[in-house]
């Protein structure tokens, strides 16, 4: 109602209600549209992130194995200790 009521004094021909519904569908055109666009992106940001990560998972696969995973134990120890936290 403010922007109907600023243009009305611009123009006084204009009535308020009229700008005031006008102003509030072209934001919400705007508003909408930007969701849309942001959530576009972020879709496409979220699948490359995914397949980046089926890449790296493809070439680290086939040195990946266990006894290398776990060797040493926690932190490097073969027990578990406060010297894992030191």
């Amino acid at each position: 109602m403010a922007i109907g009521a600023y243009l009305n004094v611009q123009f006084p021909s204009l009535d308020p209600k009229w700008i005031a519904t006008g102003a509030y569908l072209v934001f919400m055109t705007l508003n909408i549209l930007g969701v849309s666009i942001a959530a576009t992106f972020e879709l496409v940001v979220t699948v490359l992130a995914i397949f980046e990560l089926l890449v790296f998972m493809g070439v680290v696969a086939p040195g990946f194995g266990w006894g290398h995973f776990l060797k040493g134990g926690w932190s490097g120890h073969d027990d578990f200790s406060l010297t894992a936290f030191a």
